[in-house]
């Protein structure tokens, strides 16, 4: 079964290399002269996705509440991606009776684990109670000591989602924080997609639920506690946790603008941006984690690139069709400054 899948995983990807396309010169990268995806990746697949993520049983009836189930946990993150303004829900369930371990300040979740992130589109980014769109959510499953990556895309009753392996455009419209009515074609990834970003060493990974994304405060049960002492008391991570230095929310403007630009290029940037990513951004020199040393990050000696990127919009590479604003301001003041 696995070498039937991976065989039906590379025609899958022969047959996306037009959507492929299409999209990267609908989002555009200079730096890469116009060049597609690699559709050369190894994808593994230990995991036989089901057709509906219904039969996940992630949330409790009706789905569109996106009201997860007694075994499944609301996790937030101090650093978030963006992605065209969506919101985000992110759950992860491990396999009864497992818990996470910390190898070397790095999460090791075991085989079994279920990390689910749903995307939806608020009418109004001001006004919740106006209504939103489900648009799609992503797993990622450990099997064998690998992720394992899948998108179902939300039906328009949004009372299910199904596997979509070769990617889609939904139209989206909303109204922004300003006020501005704002449109845009919602991009769900392919396979291919998916594994550009969520690769390391030639692996898939994860890349959200990281020790220092997940040191924070957040709201359980009515009362404010640390995320990462309350994973552990829900039998999730370990007692004895020793978090690297935590990330901040890059919204935060009583922060650094190191501190928040540095947090901005870790979740939007670094996954392909780092030493051990996807072959040709990881030829740039760059190395965008939080926790690198400035002098080892490669930004000094890439000023003008980085700074002609990120104005144009010609990154990220993949996964926004909308330029963000907020960030792009962030992020030149921030390299103005050194």
């Amino acid at each position: 079964m696995v070498m039937y899948m991976s065989k039906m995983v590379h025609l899958t990807a022969k047959r996306i290399i037009y959507f492929m396309f299409l999209l990267v010169f609908s989002v555009g990268c200079n730096d890469y002269e116009g060049d597609a995806l690699d559709f050369d990746f190894v994808i593994p697949r230990d995991e036989v996705f089901a057709e509906s993520i219904k039969e996940y049983q992630l949330f409790t009836e009706p789905l569109d509440e996106l009201t997860p189930q007694t075994d499944v946990y609301l996790y937030e993150l101090n650093s978030e991606l963006f992605t065209d303004y969506a919101g985000k829900q992110r759950l992860i369930r491990l396999p009864e009776g497992a818990k996470a371990s910390i190898q070397e300040d790095r999460i090791i979740y075991p085989n079994g684990t279920l990390l689910a992130k749903t995307f939806y589109f608020d009418a109004d980014l001001s006004d919740s109670s106006q209504g939103r769109k489900i648009v799609e959510t992503r797993l990622l499953i450990k099997r064998e000591g690998q992720w394992n990556v899948a998108t179902y895309q939300w039906n328009e009753e949004q009372s299910d989602a199904h596997l979509i392996l070769e990617g889609a455009e939904v139209p989206i419209s909303f109204i922004d924080h300003s006020q501005n009515q704002r449109q845009t074609k919602h991009q769900i990834p392919s396979e291919v997609a998916c594994v550009t970003c969520h690769q390391y060493g030639e692996q898939s990974v994860y890349i959200g639920p990281t020790l220092k994304n997940l040191d924070r405060n957040v709201e359980r049960t009515g009362t404010t506690v640390n995320q990462l002492e309350y994973m552990a008391d829900q039998d999730l991570l370990p007692a004895d946790l020793s978090s690297s230095t935590p990330m901040v929310n890059y919204k935060d403007d009583s922060l650094s603008l190191t501190q928040r630009a540095r947090s901005y290029l870790d979740i939007n940037c670094a996954h392909c941006h780092n030493p051990q990513a996807w072959s040709r951004p990881a030829q740039k020199d760059l190395n965008l984690h939080y926790e690198v040393p400035f002098v080892n990050t490669g930004i000094s000696d890439n000023l003008k690139a980085l700074k002609r990127n990120i104005q144009s919009g010609e990154m990220p590479f993949i996964g926004t069709t909308l330029k963000h604003s907020e960030g792009i301001e962030l992020l030149l003041s921030y390299l103005n400054s050194l």
